[in-house]
């Protein structure tokens, strides 16, 4: 997840275990690294159950990426990012070395939401071959920034995709710069993503009200915030220079365009975070990077491990449908169409196709809310059908069940449908008897949740 490579350090003593380096450089990461924790807990005892995942010492060779890591989450709350920048005490405490600081210099994120690999596999690549943030060094104060490659805004630009009819949720990855520069940015919403964890009564009133822009606005949030940053203060003895610890959103604001104009604060799929962290030399006039580029002001290579949560677009429609996960289900449905059909406008074709399905899903699934029954995405496919002038309007009352002897016309069409489900013992859905609905073409299932059967006489 974090970009912490190589760099060298001066070492001016040698009255500590650095004595075969008096005089000369060592590497930056023999005096400094950064762990990362995901997940929050309010308890020690939580903590010491292992109930958030650590990734220790994240710095590695340049060469040796990490392999992309699972994480069992799907909220904000169990996916938040601790990044932890720990120095070593012997060497922060020399003589010479006495008033250094880490310094965490800029952060991106970039957040992949989609239900296949497609495009996080194009994204990985170029993180992985050193293409997606390029080192910009300011040639008058020696300071290292991180930029956003060309390369990169190719598939992750800083706003998401419009949507479109045809494409409401379309597979989307965007680059957010967290941090700039040492500050924290804020979202269009006004709120920061990236708050440094701090000791005294400042620091705790400043958690508790971070922990409630991502949980709500309620004492719940509140303590949760106040506890967990306790706890990450305490275990990691954090002291504001070189033991520094950073909260980091892994959540993203998605755009009202995408999420039938409510807006939605949600994991991704994927999350990638590059991080510069910067030596602090006080004093002498430069800060050297946790980080090591080639001629071209490329990395050379990355040592990462990214995020993959337990969520997808089901996710982002759960919570625009205000259900709980498991009660969403998304269908691929292929269907015939009418000529009529094939040449409605695009909003009246979705609420045609809408009325069908719920007809269809009266006799086939239980319990069904059909207010909880949308169409997301549609691909049509006209063929021979040609519609003269402007769209034509559907009926006034969408006819709920073709007729058994409807005139379908070659005319084809694909609609990736979200089916809510009411809770109950037994939630189904006929599979083989709405395929055989009439117009019905095929039927598959894209997201189901655990215990969910296909049929009202499955044993399962």
């Amino acid at each position: 997840v974090v970009n912490v490579l190589s760099a060298s350090v001066p070492l001016g003593s040698s009255r500590n275990r650095y004595c075969e380096y008096a005089g000369g450089d060592a590497e930056l990461l023999e005096v400094a690294n950064a762990d990362l924790w995901v997940g929050s807990v309010g308890t020690q005892a939580e903590l010491d159950a292992n109930l958030i995942r650590r990734f220790d010492n994240i710095g590695t060779d340049i060469t040796s990426p990490m392999a992309p890591s699972a994480i069992d989450s799907k909220s904000i709350q169990s996916g938040l990012m601790t990044l932890i920048l720990h120095g070593d005490d012997d060497y922060f405490n020399l003589e010479v070395s006495g008033g250094y600081s880490l310094e965490l210099e800029d952060v991106y994120t970039i957040h992949i939401m989609e239900s296949g690999e497609d495009m996080y596999n194009q994204v990985y690549d170029l993180v992985r071959g050193g293409k997606a943030w390029r080192i910009v060094i300011d040639a008058e104060t020696r300071q290292a920034h991180l930029q956003h490659t060309a390369e990169l805004q190719t598939f992750c630009g800083f706003s998401p995709p419009s949507a479109t009819f045809f494409d409401p949720l379309p597979v989307t990855c965007v680059s957010r710069r967290d941090v700039q520069t040492r500050q924290p940015l804020a979202t269009n919403g006004g709120d920061k993503t990236v708050l440094e964890l701090v000791n005294g009564t400042e620091g705790e009133a400043a958690a508790a009200a971070y922990f409630q822009v991502l949980l709500g606005n309620n004492d719940f949030a509140a303590e949760l915030g106040r506890n967990f940053s306790r706890l990450v203060l305490t275990n990691n003895k954090i002291n504001g220079r070189y033991k520094r610890a950073f909260w980091i959103n892994p959540g993203y604001e998605w755009a009202p365009s995408l999420t039938n104009g409510a807006s939605v604060f949600e994991l991704s799929s994927r999350v990638i975070l590059g991080a510069l962290i910067n030596l602090n030399e006080e004093g002498r006039g430069n800060r050297r990077m946790l980080l090591q580029s080639g001629g071209n002001g490329y990395f050379e290579g990355i040592a990462s491990a990214n995020l993959v949560y337990a969520v997808d677009p089901s996710s982002l429609l759960a919570n625009i449908l205000d259900l709980s996960q498991e009660l969403v289900t998304t269908w691929n449905i292929g269907m015939q169409l009418t000529e009529e059909q094939a040449c409605m406008a695009p909003q009246d074709l979705r609420d045609e196709m809408v009325h069908i399905f719920i007809d269809y899903l009266a006799e086939t699934a239980s319990p069904i809310d059909q207010d909880k029954i949308q169409i997301y995405k549609v691909q049509l496919d006209r063929a021979d059908v040609t519609c003269s002038g402007a769209a034509r309007r559907g009926p006034a009352k969408p006819q709920l069940r073709p007729a058994r002897r409807v005139a379908y016309s070659k005319a084809r069409g694909n609609f990736e449908t979200v089916i809510g489900f009411l809770p109950g013992d037994r939630v189904y859905l006929d599979t083989k008897r709405f395929s055989e609905m009439p117009g019905v073409l095929s039927l598959s299932s894209s997201t189901v949740p655990d215990g969910f059967v296909f049929s009202p006489t499955d044993p399962s």
